[in-house]
Formats: structure tokens, sequence, C-alpha cells
């Protein structure tokens, strides 16, 4: 049984779009205009973008087509050049769940194509449901990767897949990832994706939790410099006792340890001068 959680601060990055070519060159600079407005327009060309708001548009390739070369793109809109010229990179903060953003641009109507380029983006699942200390946790996760860093969950020199770093309350899950063959860069890249991969956490103790996952590329041995390790994302999450919930075990101050000892004092005095004394 799975426990699915999505992250609240999944990494919204950016998203590569390709506008189709209905909307053409005159969509894509009146897109980058509004994206950049400050105060935003009341009413943004793309749907999206009435719901949700970018950080910042802006061009794939800066220097604009013209004359001959932006007859040749209207005339092939399937030319390789052609699509980059409608390509523009949009950025959200990364407090954003990335995942409505991304549906709601690939059923945006000015869209073509969309790459999401941050590393994760699906939600993760937490296995058991829920997560209890007496046996291992585990977490399944599936990574993203753009154009020109597309990988898979691969194995290290020591034919391990992952490496966990425990910091009292923060779990540093550092998973190692294979890069596959780049496509050229004249071409546009289709979105890449993991299936759900499943790493082991360790059993851990009741309390609260925060997940960091980084990835590593290549195959060096644990432990790596944490040079070596390109941060992915974030996600906090509870293990609680057996029964289901975080026992809470009282604490106890100076003063309140204080008045226990007098008490304890003052009750083995008075069971003193109760005792009988033996003639």
């Amino acid at each position: 049984m799975f426990f699915l959680f999505c992250f609240n601060n999944s990494n919204a990055g950016n998203f590569y779009l390709l506008i189709n070519a209905d909307g053409g060159i005159p969509a894509v600079d009146t897109i980058v205009l509004q994206g950049n407005q400050n105060p935003a327009p009341v009413d943004f060309l793309m749907e999206t973008f009435n719901i949700y708001p970018p950080e910042s548009v802006r061009y794939l390739i800066i220097d604009r087509p013209t004359g001959n070369l932006l007859d040749l793109i209207n005339q092939s809109p399937n030319w390789s050049l052609a699509q980059l010229y409608r390509t523009i990179i949009i950025e959200y903060p990364f407090d954003i769940d990335a995942t409505p953003i991304l549906q709601s641009l690939q059923n945006d109507s000015l869209v073509e194509h969309v790459d999401y380029t941050s590393a994760v983006l699906n939600p993760i699942v937490f296995e058991p449901e829920p997560l209890t200390s007496n046996s291992n946790s585990f977490v399944n996760i599936a990574m993203n990767s753009d154009c020109e860093e597309i990988g898979y969950p691969s194995t290290n020199i020591q034919g391990l897949t992952h490496n966990v770093n425990y910091n009292n309350q923060t779990i540093e899950l550092e998973v190692i990832m294979e890069v596959s063959p780049s496509p050229p860069t004249t071409t546009i890249c289709l979105y890449q994706t993991t299936d759900l991969t499943r790493y082991d956490l360790g059993v851990l103790p009741i309390g609260d939790y925060t997940l960091k996952i980084y990835k590593v590329y290549g195959n060096p041995a644990f432990p790596i410099n944490e040079s070596l390790r390109t941060y992915v994302g974030e996600r906090d999450f509870q293990v609680l006792s057996q029964s289901g919930s975080i026992q809470i075990i009282p604490t106890l101050g100076f003063f309140s340890l204080l008045i226990i000892i007098i008490l304890i004092l003052f009750m083995s005095q008075n069971s003193i001068k109760r005792k009988p004394i033996c003639k």
C-alpha cells in the first residue's frame, strides 16, 4: 500500500514552450512582452498566464527573425529553426507546484509542445501507509529531466542506487543517475520522465522529518563530496508510532522536578514518623 504526497515545494523552475504555427512569431512576441509587463496586463494572450502569472518570460533565441529569414519561418513552420524561434522560456518561482501549471500549458490553445526542466515533478510516494517507526520507510520517486540533462536511475561503482545521510530531522537522499545521449541542439526534445523508483530510507524514529533529494551523475563511490550532487527538491513527512500517531513524551522543567523531589522527601519523612518503634 502506498502513501501519496505531492511536493509542497516542488521546483516549479522553467518551462520551454513551443508556440504553435497558428500563433506564429507575432504570438511569441506578444507573450514575451506581456509576461514581463509591470504591472501585469488584465488579460494575457496565453490563457495559462491568467491562472498562473509567470515570474518572467524570455526568448530561446534573443535575436528575432526579420526579412527573408522571417519569410522562410512563416513558409516552413515545421523547420527546426522555425521551431526554435517560436520557443520561449517561462520561469516560475520555486515554491509553486509545477504539476497543475504543466497540465494547463499542455491544454493551452497556443502551445504546440512543452518541456519541463526541473528535476522533480511527479508526486513522490511514501511506503508503507502510514510510515511507522517499527519498519523500514521507503520513498518512490519519478525524475524529470530537460533537454540537456536526460538521465535515468542507475548504480554506482559500488552497485548502489542511492545513499542516505541523516542530520537530525533532515534526511538527505542521494540518487545515482546515468546520463543518456542528449538530442541535437536544433531539435525540440521530448518531455522526459522516469518511472517511479523505490529507495530505502531505513528505520526512522517517531517524529517530523524533511527529505532532501539530490541527483548524483556518474558512478562515484559513497560517501561523496557535496559538489558532486545536484539539489532536486524536498518534502516534509512524518513517521508515526505503530498505533498511527505521534507519541508525545512530556518533558519536565527544573522547577517541576524540584517540586517532585520535595514531595518525595516529604512523603518519606512522614512514612518514617509513622513507623512504630520496636521495644
